[in-house]
């Protein structure tokens, strides 16, 4: 039983460096900034015009952000393969799944800062602004759904690197991930009928973002929405990890050569 608390110590101080390592990417920085800044600028112009609630669309400036980070698992993998040293996470001590794990997870830390790049655009004085006062009235409940939108990215982020970025095509991948991650995460609402019922059901943050974006929320819809967005974000976690695991059985040590090429 001791080597899970020594195994989850690992992954986060793996986590933290590879977190560290990917900030000083420039690449991956204009990615989170550009995105969350050109929909935050949009949607606060929208807001204007429209006269619609200001805090709903910081908290999908915000999304919109953190997901398109989030495709950057595949870029953050692939940049290792580019220098060469994604062979090591393969012969690591703690073994190839959490070794890439960390490297997933520290691509959803990374991506909280796309709330704080929207701060920046909503909260300055003029048309369509975020009043401060609102921002800190419901600071725990943001707080409370940034973490649980970080481990829910954190999952599905996984379980796409397992399906389709370790392979030598990755780079054909990306860019076709990032409207289905949109439809799967409730950025853009949730549809209706049958088809919104499945997707808040496997959706790790769909029910959560709902909460964080309607003002006067409950105590008890909060936390029966953390509770389910909880559970749905372990399930995609730990089948990202199974399916990591997968990927890692299967690949031969002479087949390493591919990920140096």
């Amino acid at each position: 039983m001791t080597r899970i608390p020594h195994a989850i110590a690992r992954l986060w101080r793996l986590s933290v460096f590879h977190t560290r390592q990917f900030l000083r990417v420039t690449y991956f920085i204009e990615l989170m900034t550009v995105s969350t800044v050109v929909s935050g600028i949009a949607q606060r112009l929208a807001v204007y015009a429209w006269d619609s609630d200001p805090y709903a669309a910081f908290i999908r400036t915000g999304a919109i952000g953190m997901w398109t980070t989030v495709t950057a698992a595949g870029g953050i993998i692939r940049y290792e393969r580019f220098k060469g040293t994604l062979v090591h996470h393969f012969i690591s001590r703690i073994g190839a799944r959490l070794s890439l794990a960390a490297l997933v997870l520290a691509v959803a830390i990374s991506s909280i800062l796309a709330y704080f790049i929207a701060l920046v655009i909503w909260l300055p004085p003029g048309p369509g602004n975020l009043p401060f006062e609102l921002v800190f009235s419901r600071a725990p409940i943001l707080l409370l759904g940034i973490v649980v939108t970080c481990a829910g990215a954190f999952g599905v982020a996984l379980v796409v690197a397992a399906l389709f970025v370790l392979t030598p095509n990755a780079g054909a991948y990306e860019p076709l991930l990032l409207m289905p991650l949109f439809l799967l995460s409730g950025v853009f609402g949730t549809p209706p009928g049958i088809a919104g019922w499945i997707l808040k059901f496997v959706s790790p943050t769909m029910r959560i973002l709902d909460v964080m974006s309607t003002p006067g929320s409950d105590l008890g819809l909060l936390t029966f929405s953390a509770c389910l967005s909880v559970i749905s974000a372990a399930a995609w976690i730990l089948l990202g990890l199974f399916l990591m695991g997968r990927f890692t059985r299967m690949t031969r040590t002479a087949q390493l050569a591919e990920f140096t090429a």
